[in-house]
């Protein structure tokens, strides 16, 4: 890897995690959520999941450290992977996904939790956690549109996108 990819990407796990520590005061209020699903479009899968997986570890540090760590990795990963088939999708289209994603998320978390846990009423938990999850959904479809053409035109003025949409 070059050395101009890789500060690439320490700039954004920086931006990322800074981002993550500011609204962590907000109940599922994510805007990294958002950023992840943007990077998949103008950097690639493998690089907007290496952003995700550092900044969760490196806010692991900061916000707590555990096994929900893995969780969310995994989660990320799954989110980010399906996000790739909808690069060349229209921006509303993609702005849904991400929508969806904050649910995904959410059920991929609640899943997790009840194979790691055995809670056994799997139903009963993740219906708790269905307002937390529209809250992330609606923030990343507030965030999708509101970072996308910012850092649609940063990443294409720094050269670094590989792709850059309408």
């Amino acid at each position: 890897m070059k050395l101009r990819k890789i500060t690439q990407l320490g700039l954004l796990v920086a931006m990322c995690t800074a981002l993550r520590i500011v609204f962590q005061w907000l109940p599922n209020i994510q805007p990294i959520s958002a950023f992840f699903l943007i990077l998949v479009s103008f950097l690639g899968l493998s690089s907007a999941l290496a952003v995700a997986i550092i900044t969760m570890v490196v806010t692991g540090f900061y916000m707590g450290f555990g096994y929900w760590v893995a969780f969310q990795c995994l989660a990320y990963a799954i989110v980010l992977f399906l996000m790739k088939y909808l690069i060349n999708k229209p921006l509303l289209i993609r702005a849904a996904y991400a929508f969806l994603s904050g649910l995904l998320y959410g059920f991929i978390i609640s899943l997790c939790y009840n194979l790691f846990f055995g809670l056994g009423h799997f139903g009963v938990y993740y219906l708790a956690g269905i307002p937390f999850d529209l809250w992330h959904a609606l923030s990343n479809l507030c965030f999708y549109l509101l970072l996308y053409p910012l850092l649609r035109k940063a990443l294409k003025q720094s050269g670094a996108a590989i792709r850059c949409q309408k």
